[in-house]
């Protein structure tokens, strides 16, 4: 026969120490009847803990004249308990937007880059290490676009952020709709 069973975690771990990661608990099982001769027992299974990934942005202003309002959007990404692997974040640039440059990142193997031809921001992350965005292991990126002056605008259409638990193999995929001028 079989036999199911489930077991509620907290919902958050207690890190102690920036570097803790990779968590994962033992279970085994036992079984009594009286119709069994002794008690039976499964094998051993470790349950790894996947790690969570989000994402938030925002857009502030830092310049005006010439008719055009320019804003510096951040990423802010965070991580559980594992390091991320693959990560990389892509959002459309509305047509009524343009890239304005200033790209720089806190972490990862590059920051932000514009493709012109699909006019969308790509950052190439690489490795997310384990409770980023905790205490000062912030991973941001960050770059400037601009719009016509006086207006109310989307600056950032969906922006998804992706990547693979590397203890766990577990992909995720996190979005944000829109980030505007008033985000």
């Amino acid at each position: 026969g079989n036999l199911g069973f489930s077991i509620k975690l907290q919902n958050e771990i207690s890190i102690s120490n920036p570097d803790d990661k990779n968590f994962s608990f033992d279970i085994k099982v036992y079984a009594e009847s009286e119709d069994l001769p002794q008690r039976q027992g499964s094998n051993p299974v470790r349950i790894k803990i996947n790690s969570s990934l989000e994402i938030s942005g925002y857009a502030t202003k830092i310049s005006s004249g010439g008719g055009f309002d320019t804003y510096t959007i951040h990423w802010v990404i965070s991580s559980g308990t594992n390091d991320l692997k693959k990560a990389k974040v892509k959002a459309t640039v509305p047509n009524n937007v343009d890239f304005a440059g200033g790209a720089s990142a806190t972490l990862g193997d590059g920051k932000p880059a514009y493709v012109s031809s699909v006019r969308q921001v790509i950052w190439n992350i690489g490795t997310i290490p384990a409770n980023s965005g905790k205490e000062e292991r912030a991973c941001i990126g960050k770059f400037n676009v601009k719009v016509v002056s006086g207006f109310t605008e989307t600056l950032i259409l969906n922006t998804e952020v992706v990547g693979e638990d590397n203890f766990t193999s577990a992909d995720f995929k996190k979005k944000i709709n829109q980030i505007t001028t008033g985000s």
